[in-house]
């Protein structure tokens, strides 16, 4: 879609109102240099006319990925651009819009000035980014305690059977005392990588302390098939920067509601299997 330039119009007017009430505003040249802004533009911004008028509209990228090539080659096409971009204010505030880029056609045809429209996202976007932090560990991005909280809740009042099985790492801090906690980190990540990719417990994996995971797994196979599943999944080594690390790690497990329908309890019992089998390998 293009427009055509309705400027000196009693369109102009009609038109300008209803983004005015709407949307923050933009009026580019065909190379993305500012024209006009309306103020709803200026005040999400901080800035003044006088301080973009002439001036690129890259500079409120500030390094953030944009995608200006997409943009420029819809608008060269005579085509209108939607998605999100990412622009910071003056005060180095990040305001996450869901935009559109449209190109304007003079009397001869010509596309000649780009109009853009914006919605700010930024509180819904925040709101998503702290509901991911709140149910995310921060080393391995899988669900952490918390999530696990809640999925137990559900599983104990929707599913009628499941095994949860907790693992350990075995001698963890070696590894951060030898080699330093960003390596640990990264093994970590494909540690949970790894377990996360295998077939019987895909996006059943909880990372729910420093070493330690936690796997929930509705009854569609044996609790033995799911052992031997994450047990094959350490024969491998793990390959952190120019280290070759070799993991072993305590498994120990409870079902529901075989053990308990208590989902508390089942942490309990599954964590001192894990211990048992821990002070085991000691001996």
């Amino acid at each position: 879609m293009r427009l055509r330039d309705i400027s000196n119009t009693p369109q102009k007017d009609v038109l300008y109102q209803l983004l005015e009430e709407s949307f923050l505003v933009a009026y580019l040249t065909v190379d993305g240099h500012f024209l006009e802004v309306n103020e709803r533009f200026l005040n999400v911004f901080h800035y003044t006319r006088a301080d973009i008028y002439g001036k690129e509209c890259t500079m409120l990228l500030d390094g953030q990925l944009y995608n200006v090539a997409g943009i420029s080659h819809s608008i060269f096409q005579g085509e209108t651009w939607k998605g999100e971009t990412c622009f910071i204010t003056k005060f180095s505030e990040l305001k996450y819009l869901e935009s559109t880029f449209v190109p304007i056609e003079n009397a001869q045809g010509e596309i000649d000035k780009i109009i853009s429209f914006h919605k700010d996202r930024t509180e819904q976007k925040n709101a998503i980014r702290w509901q991911q932090i709140a149910f995310q560990n921060e080393v391995t991005h899988l669900p952490n305690r918390r999530r696990l909280a809640e999925v137990l809740n559900f599983y104990a009042k929707n599913v009628s059977e499941f095994s949860l099985f907790n693992l350990d790492i075995d001698h963890f801090k070696r590894v951060n005392d030898r080699y330093g906690h960003a390596v640990g980190d990264q093994l970590l990540f494909q540690i949970g990588n790894r377990l996360n990719g295998l077939a019987f417990i895909k996006d059943c994996v909880y990372h729910v302390s420093g070493d330690e995971f936690v796997i929930v797994v509705p009854i569609t196979t044996t609790v033995e098939k799911i052992i031997e599943e994450i047990h094959n999944a350490f024969e491998t080594s793990f390959m952190i920067n120019d280290f070759e690390l070799t993991v072993n790690m305590s498994l120990g497990y409870s079902r529901y509601p075989q053990d308990s329908t208590d989902t508390s309890e089942l942490l309990q019992l599954a964590d001192a299997a894990m211990y048992t089998n821990k002070l085991l390998k000691r001996r």
